[in-house]
């Protein structure tokens, strides 16, 4: 379980240091518009597990 916790830190921080690119004023628009998406897909895997680890939990504990 700590493995998948630090994965989906490791995602965000991925994520954040894509925005951070994104709104620099030397990246041109459609590869800033590409970075935002992509951050904006890792942050939603991350949801996903969050989600599906308290699944889990329950699951294990039932």
């Amino acid at each position: 379980m700590a493995t998948r916790q630090g994965h989906a830190t490791q995602l965000m921080a991925e994520a954040e240091r894509l925005e951070k690119q994104a709104v620099s004023e030397i990246v041109p628009e459609p590869l800033a518009d590409r970075l935002r998406q992509r951050a904006e897909n890792l942050r939603h895997l991350v949801v996903q597990h969050h989600h599906n680890r308290i699944a889990d939990q329950e699951k294990t504990t039932a």
